[in-house]
């Protein structure tokens, strides 16, 4: 009997000493005060909860090994974004740094919900001194766009995963290296970015240990599952490559630029606000990249470090822990500017030496400025091999950041109203549905803009337009233009055409003039025309609008023909024919097979009451050649303008 007591004693005794033992492990979270610092000491079941946490995100991550390529392809273009999600993020980022140090680059676009943006544009280069955007330190802009473009700044996917292309053409501030007084310079660049490693996948290349270690330190709660399963909507992902091109600044010449750095992907929920970390990457001598960050989500873990090694024939290692100390970086007063910490990898264990040399400071946040973030180039050493880093620390702001928060307005918005499934033969330029690029093409639709913005400067001259819709009918309505079409098609397939290419697009031209146009086609036409000036047949200008008459990329000024000074409703009719012709010229036709345009295009047709202009002709906001939105020129002639490219129906009065 004594026995047995003794054993429910003992039995008793062990339950209430493991009981007090998770009581420990599983404490609640630290004080506000406590959390500035953001570091979690381990509870006394740390081990034995870590190995179960290990366990589980194991076999949670060998479930999830790796993304099909396909998706990861997909995953390269623009995401949607959730408008009503003040968090949505969509972003790439490109670094370079040349390794003698002569030339840095920090280039990011993160779209976000409400056409804003996040836009990062430091170039740094010896012989030219610092670039960067005027609104620096303050991201946030607006007039983001369904692509990765913001603020001048384009990036453009080549090859998914392979090649990617950044772009600028605008004003940048300057920061002279003599150390002159800043300016604004017009530059422009054009880099090319060639992935040289793998893709590391922090969905999937995080070492489970990692993962294991940050849950270890948390008190296990329903409360926690449900932060961790936020926290994890987000993609990211990295590579490293090579940075080349060209940069040309004002007054300065031409730069060609040789570097090295990282290029990420993320998409998902960001919460600024939320986030501290300390993030180091570099490139050494001999080939070996890396990448070790620390991070602290106050939702969710307290620290999570990760990273990764991939040396010079491609053999990746995993980081399973690391020395760094987020409370050595969370005041911005007092960085560590000579240091050192070290990390271990499933393969071995290596030190790294950091000299910061230049800082950047970046403002975040959906009210612009709820976090700092250093980024500061640095010398490195990886087990005592000497190259070229980054050390990114982001905590929230410790002062007040007062600035622009945006960088331009957004030009006024234009509702598209829907079509309704009607496709009309005819639209006024007053409609407001005449702004539908496929229907009115080009000019058209920004004509249709302007007159709908209503704006005191500028007057449009009233106007129709005769719509794409109607040229399809008149095709249809004459069977000799299918078949010359049908022809003109096949010839651009075939890889030599056996006959003359000149002489096909001639008698597709010339097969529109013979044609007839279709008699309702016609009436609409007129009945447009005479309802311009009642009881007179007023002279008009009439002219090509093509869908894809004018991009980005490329100008299709003088390709396809405008007519002015027609009177009557018989001439009207004959020269919209002749700018439908003239969509087929060799000239028109290879210029969109040049720009990888359809070869059989669309076009609409504007027809516009002449105005009696003494002076005519065309203002461009930036220099036509340079792209410079420093300079605006104006060409123009005395009378009509017949003598210079007239590329637009506004008239200023």
């Amino acid at each position: 009997m004594m026995a047995l007591l003794l054993v429910v004693a003992t039995s008793i005794a062990f339950v209430v000493f493991i009981h007090k033992l998770f009581q420990k492990a599983w404490r609640p979270p630290l004080s506000s005060k406590e959390a500035k610092v953001a570091e979690h000491k381990p509870g006394v079941l740390f081990q034995l909860k870590t190995w179960i946490a290990y366990w589980k995100v194991k076999r949670q991550m060998a479930e999830h090994s790796a993304v099909p390529t396909s998706e990861l392809l997909d995953q390269e273009c623009p995401r949607h974004l959730a408008d009503k999600n003040d968090f949505a993020l969509d972003s790439v980022f490109i670094s370079g740094f040349a390794a003698d140090g002569s030339a840095n680059v920090l280039l990011r676009v993160a779209r976000r919900p409400g056409g804003k943006a996040e836009v990062w544009l430091v170039i740094q280069h010896n012989e030219i001194g610092i670039l960067r955007l005027g609104c620096h330190p303050f991201c946030s802009v607006e007039g983001g766009t369904d692509g990765f473009s913001a603020a001048g700044l384009r990036f453009e996917c080549i090859d998914p995963c392979r090649v990617w292309r950044a772009t600028y053409n605008g004003i940048l501030r300057l920061l002279p290296a003599n150390g002159g007084e800043e300016r604004d310079v017009h530059v422009r660049f054009a880099f090319r970015w060639s992935a040289y490693t793998g893709i590391i996948n922090f969905d999937c290349h995080v070492h489970p240990w990692c993962i294991a270690e940050a849950l270890a330190r948390e008190k296990w709660t329903k409360e926690l599952q449900d932060k961790l399963a936020q926290a994890s909507k987000q993609t990211h992902w990295e590579q490293w490559g090579q940075l080349q091109g060209s940069l040309s600044v004002e007054d300065l010449g031409t730069f060609s630029l040789n570097a090295r750095g990282m290029r990420d992907r993320s998409f998902g929920l960001r919460d600024w606000a939320n986030l501290q970390y300390a993030l180091h990457f570099g490139r050494v001598e001999n080939g070996t990249v890396f990448q070790v960050v620390v991070v602290s989500r106050q939702d969710s873990f307290h620290r999570l470090a990760a990273g990764y090694v991939v040396k010079p024939n491609g053999v990746f290692e995993s980081v399973t822990s690391c020395n760094v100390d987020l409370s050595h970086f969370s005041d911005f007063a007092n960085l560590p500017t000579d240091y050192g910490f070290s990390f271990e990898t499933d393969c071995g264990k290596y030190t790294v030496e950091c000299q910061p040399e230049t800082e950047h400071i970046f403002f975040h946040g959906n009210s612009g400025s709820e976090v700092e973030i250093r980024e500061r180039l640095s010398r490195i050493s990886l087990n005592g091999i000497a190259g070229r880093g980054t050390n990114e620390v982001c905590n929230k702001c410790s002062r007040i950041a007062a600035g622009p928060a945006v960088l331009c307005e957004r030009p006024t918005q234009v509702q598209v109203p829907s079509l309704g499934g009607q496709n009309p033969l005819t639209i006024s330029l007053s409609d407001p549905k005449c702004v539908h690029l496929k229907l009115t093409g080009g000019k058209g639709a920004q004509l249709a803009r302007i007159q709908a913005i209503g704006t005191k400067l500028f007057t449009v001259p009233s106007g129709f337009c005769v719509t794409t819709q109607a040229l399809e009918q008149h095709i249809e309505a004459n069977s000799q233009l299918k078949v010359l079409l049908g022809e003109l098609k096949m010839s651009w397939r075939q890889a030599e055409y056996d006959g003359d290419i000149h002489q096909l697009h001639q008698r597709v031209a010339d097969g529109f003039l013979q044609s007839n146009i279709p008699d309702h086609l016609a009436e609409a036409i007129c009945s447009d025309y005479n309802q311009l000036v009642h009881d007179i047949e007023p002279e008009v200008a009439v002219r090509s609008s093509a869908v894809g008459e004018d991009s980005v990329e490329n100008s299709s000024a003088g390709q396809m023909e405008t007519y002015l000074n027609v009177r009557g409703s018989a001439s009207v009719l004959e020269h919209v024919v002749r700018c439908w012709a003239s969509l087929y010229t060799h000239r028109a036709v290879q210029n969109r097979r040049q720009h990888g345009e359809p070869v059989l295009d669309q076009m609409a047709v504007v027809v516009q009451l002449m105005v009696p202009a003494h002076v005519s002709g065309v203002l461009f906001t930036a220099d036509p050649l340079t792209g410079n939105p420093k300079t605006t020129v104006i060409n123009a002639a005395y009378g009509l303008g017949e003598v210079s490219i007239v590329c637009s129906g506004i008239c200023m009065w």
